[in-house]
């Protein structure tokens, strides 16, 4: 899995001291955050969901691909 985590392929953001690295991964649509099943740590919460997949559903490609973040700091949101 660490071929697929090049320098090109990654989304950063920050934000006071919470900072998130975002993967777009050819695969499914399964969302992982942190190794933990996206729905699982987001509790479940379709407001979340929905905001995270938003973009791929307009483009029709969210079977095509998987969302892959490594966040640390900051809460839930």
């Amino acid at each position: 899995m660490n071929t697929i985590f090049q320098k090109d392929n990654i989304g950063l953001g920050k934000r006071k001291r919470a900072i998130a690295r975002v993967f777009l991964v050819p695969g499914d649509g399964v969302i992982t955050i942190n190794k933990i099943s996206g729905e699982r740590y987001l509790q479940y919460n379709t407001n979340y969901l929905n905001s995270i997949w938003s973009p791929l559903k307009k483009l029709n490609l969210r079977n095509q691909f998987n969302i892959i973040a490594i966040v640390k700091g900051g809460g839930l949101t």
